[in-house]
């Protein structure tokens, strides 16, 4: 029986086609084409120059064991094709055809939005918009006279020189459904914003154990249905690591780190991962670090969404921040210093952000050494019109609405420990609203509740701030005690040390006789603060 059922399996698991630079299969691309539902494609050490489609069904494409596979959407440039400039040591490439679109195409990115790449011996070239701007380690495309310009960073001949341009904005993009592709690494694209270099979507697709890096605009993109990015690591992207959407996919152990490389604007869009239009979207035991954006956020019509076990550090923005959206459980993350640049609109950041979001749950967190530990934010109604296409048969009004705090421990913060930036008419904002939604934008009767959460404030740090502090009929709470004899919205929650275990180098579990103990505050399981590969 054993055998039969071993030959059964074989039979299943489909054929095994070898991918290398060598061949039989010289591109990963011509494998696909070649295979059938249950094969598997082994792709074997080298730089893959192809922008790789998976529209059919039941395949796995993996890097041979120990094999370097690497995806690539640049191709070099040849050296004998460049001309030096009279003066400087520009060189130019005539003719250049190549030239993406802008996007946004507005003054704050007319530079920022362009999506031409040049690499110089492994190193991205910084991009100008016209050649009297050009220095040392820069390059300049003129669209208009279809030439490229590069000065190298030491001022030299690009014959001595590798030279590359990114060509393709997608490097790998899945449609079908029940594909697996792991163990790839995702280079160089010259994607626009909002557009991934890896782009999982179809239903039932699994990508795992991948890196993307470098790429011009969003590093990876995960909709679809029921699709899984488990392991991924997505660094130094030009706009941000990853984005989602869809219905019931799932993030496990990815990595998040040091994207927007480019200067996007943050309040549109950047940073370590935006989810937009989803539902049941799961982020579980993921990382966002160093972020120039947000680092896990939530934004526009997201529905019963979850991040759970997570870490966000050091991001130039909120850790997470659930915004225009509902029905969120946010449980046992870590939020450690987001959000301390002083910069234009930074009043918003905080370790937790809520924003506009109904319905939602924030237990079992710590937030420590941010701007504010836990915040949120209410600056109006926010309505979305109706479009059956995205599940709103009617006009969706999103207001902060029924919110739960618990079992939170917020400390050491430099601002403020629990913050509501009640941007609005209700705190004094000369705006013209109706009697109805001037009620629905008083925190006091939108049946909040908070409890059993620790606050711990420090030196000049408040513990709750309430109200925009530019708005008169705001409140600075620096005594617990008396924020919760006024608002009656903490039940049993203290002001405490919580006693952890070494701040200094990031153990926040709590020693024996804390008094977060004794409230049930903390982590009922710990984040995983170390992902991907």
């Amino acid at each position: 029986m054993k055998v039969l059922f071993f030959l059964f399996a074989g039979t299943v698991w489909g054929s095994t086609l070898q991918v290398s630079p060598t061949g039989p299969f010289r591109t990963i691309q011509s494998a696909i084409n070649s295979a059938k539902d249950g094969d598997t494609i082994l792709v074997h050490a080298g730089t893959y120059r192809e922008a790789v489609q998976i529209a059919g069904d039941g395949l796995a494409i993996t890097a041979a064991p120990d094999a370097q596979v690497i995806i690539t959407g640049a191709d070099p440039i040849p050296t004998a094709e460049w001309v030096r400039e009279s003066g400087k040591p520009i060189w130019r490439h005539t003719p250049w055809m190549y030239h993406g679109p802008t996007h946004p195409n507005d003054e704050f990115h007319r530079l920022i939005g362009r999506t031409e790449q040049v690499i110089a011996d492994g190193k991205l070239l910084r991009q100008t918009l016209t050649v009297d701007e050009m220095r040392p380690g820069t390059f300049c495309a003129d669209v208009q006279a279809k030439t490229l310009f590069v000065w190298l960073p030491d001022g030299g001949d690009p014959a001595h020189a590798r030279l590359e341009a990114s060509v393709r904005p997608v490097l790998l993009s899945i449609t079908g459904s029940r594909n697996t592709v792991s163990h790839l690494r995702f280079r160089y694209a010259s994607n626009a914003a909002q557009r991934a270099a890896l782009s999982i979507e179809g239903s039932q697709n699994v990508a795992e154990d991948c890196t993307v890096e470098w790429t011009n605009g969003n590093g990876a993109m995960l909709g679809g249905e029921r699709n899984v990015a488990r392991r991924i690591v997505s660094r130094f992207n030009g706009q941000m690591g990853m984005s989602g959407h869809g219905a019931g996919n799932r993030m496990e152990n990815c990595a998040l780190e040091d994207n927007n490389v480019k200067g996007y604007s943050k309040g549109w869009e950047a940073g370590g991962i935006k989810i937009a239009l989803s539902r049941g979207f799961q982020i579980v035991r993921c990382t966002a670090v160093r972020n120039d954006g947000a680092g896990f956020w939530f934004d526009i019509d997201n529905r019963d969404e979850r991040i759970e076990r997570s870490y966000a550090a050091e991001n130039n923005g909120p850790g997470i921040f659930v915004e225009i959206s509902e029905t969120a459980v946010v449980r046992n993350n870590l939020c450690v210093r987001n959000g301390l640049k002083d910069e234009r609109g930074s009043w918003g950041h905080a370790g937790i952000l809520l924003g506009e979001a109904m319905r939602c749950v924030v237990e079992h967190n710590v937030c420590a050494g941010n701007r504010t530990g836990i915040e949120v934010r209410q600056q109006g109604i926010r309505s979305l019109p109706a479009d059956p296409k995205r599940d709103r048969a009617e006009e969706k009004r999103y207001y902060s609405d029924q919110l739960v705090f618990r079992n939170n421990i917020a400390a050491d913060n430099r601002d403020w420990q629990f913050a509501l930036f009640g941007d609005n008419t209700f705190f004094g904002a000369k705006r013209e609203v109706s009697s109805q939604d001037l009620e629905l934008l008083n925190p006091d009767h939108r049946g909040w509740r908070a409890d059993h959460n620790v606050y711990y404030a420090t030196g000049s740090a408040g513990f709750v701030l309430w109200g925009a502090k530019w708005q008169p009929k705001h409140q600075e709470y620096r005594d617990l005690g008396k924020f919760m004899a006024d608002h009656q919205l903490e039940q049993d929650s203290i002001a405490a040390d919580p006693l952890f275990a070494d701040w200094e180098h990031g153990d926040f579990t709590l020693r024996p006789g804390s008094p977060a103990l004794k409230v049930g505050a903390g982590f009922t399981e710990a984040p995983v603060m170390s992902t991907g590969r």
